[in-house]
């Protein structure tokens, strides 16, 4: 515990693990680094009938040469660049429909670093800024999902997605408490002129 002023009140809560946050979403991208690309994939076991399926459904994309390469994945768990945050929401959104629902829209060149777990956004494409200027993005079949500079796609917007919860992250606190709980502590500020006066 702090000493003096300003004081430091400590209030415990158990921690919501039901939610969907900007910090799980960035671990999920981050453990999905390497995932083959696929287009209309999210995140399931590619299988033929599941190729067949989205080849009649996405024929432009579809060519004899994108289904051979697609189909060397079967067997393996693949997504697109919607895919890789539907995945983890389990909301099946496509790029515009994640553009259309968010919460917040701002210009790319408004990026910072209170944005991070944000959607990285540009006509039909998404990603995951993480940091640093740094995003993961499920790129196209000849790259899967990768780490890359923000700078190195033309990226249009940044989005708050309605489906991530972005309430800043408490430190979790387990020491001293019955195994099993998690609990986090909120840590409030009480300055000198309010409580010391």
């Amino acid at each position: 515990m702090a000493q003096g002023c300003p004081w430091a009140l400590f209030f415990l809560m158990e921690e919501n693990t039901m939610s969907k946050t900007a910090t799980g979403l960035i671990r999920h991208c981050k453990d999905k680094l390497g995932t083959p690309y696929v287009y209309g994939a999210k995140g399931e076991i590619l299988t033929q009938a599941i190729l067949d399926r989205l080849a009649r459904e996405n024929p432009g994309t579809y060519t004899s040469t994108y289904k051979a390469k697609a189909a060397k994945y079967i067997g393996q768990r693949c997504t697109d660049c919607s895919g890789l945050i539907s995945w983890y929401t389990g909301r099946i959104r496509g790029s515009y429909n994640y553009h259309d629902t968010a919460v917040e829209r701002v210009g790319i060149d408004h990026l910072d670093e209170s944005m991070v777990g944000w959607a990285l956004w540009k006509p039909g494409y998404i990603g995951v800024y993480i940091g640093d200027g740094w995003c993961i993005e499920a790129k196209g079949i000849n790259y899967g999902t990768i780490k890359s500079r923000v700078s190195a796609t033309p990226w249009q917007k940044a989005l708050k997605l309605c489906d991530i919860d972005y309430t800043p992250v408490p430190v979790t606190y387990t020491q001293g408490f019955p195994a099993g709980h998690r609990w986090a502590a909120v840590v409030v500020s009480v300055y000198r002129r309010q409580l010391c006066g």
